[in-house]
């Protein structure tokens, strides 16, 4: 039973080395080629403009543009209509969720600094050294945190 274990995680890590692999060797290519790519899309359009603007005057891609946008919008606004309905159910949940636990945390996290605050007052009146600072200032922030769970 040891054995097919043990060649299970060889699999596996045989696997996550061999994807490695190829994400090193093949992310420097992928990347040149990319940054290539965008430099030709825009030394494209950048040609593209001005001629475009020459041949069919300045208001045409002004236009265009528009049409565009407006096309893009219709579309958008169609699909956040269709929805909107979940999207506004899942915003009045997450409203109630936020009302209801914004006090408990509120709460929590003031004990919580509190006795933070309490822990370094005593480590400033007692010299503490390092090792007994962190643990009085820990032991405050977890006696305060729980104060602030349990307490009313």
């Amino acid at each position: 039973m040891e054995t097919c274990l043990l060649t299970g995680w060889l699999k596996r890590l045989t696997g996550f080395v061999a994807a490695g692999f190829a994400v090193i060797v093949l992310a420097g290519p992928l990347l040149g080629i990319l940054v290539t790519l965008t430099t030709f899309a825009l030394v494209g359009f950048l040609l593209w403009l001005p001629l475009h603007t020459v041949f069919f005057g300045p208001c045409s891609a002004w236009r265009s543009t528009c049409e565009g946008s407006k096309r893009w919008r219709q579309h958008v606004a169609g699909g956040v209509r269709s929805s909107a309905d979940c999207y506004h159910a899942f915003g009045m949940r997450v409203g109630q969720f936020a009302g209801w636990a914004w006090p408990r945390v509120k709460r929590v996290s003031v004990e919580a600094f509190c006795g933070a605050a309490l822990g370094v007052l005593i480590v400033a009146l007692t010299g503490a050294k390092e090792g007994a600072a962190v643990a009085a200032v820990a032991t405050g922030l977890v006696a305060g945190g729980l104060l602030g769970i349990w307490g009313e």
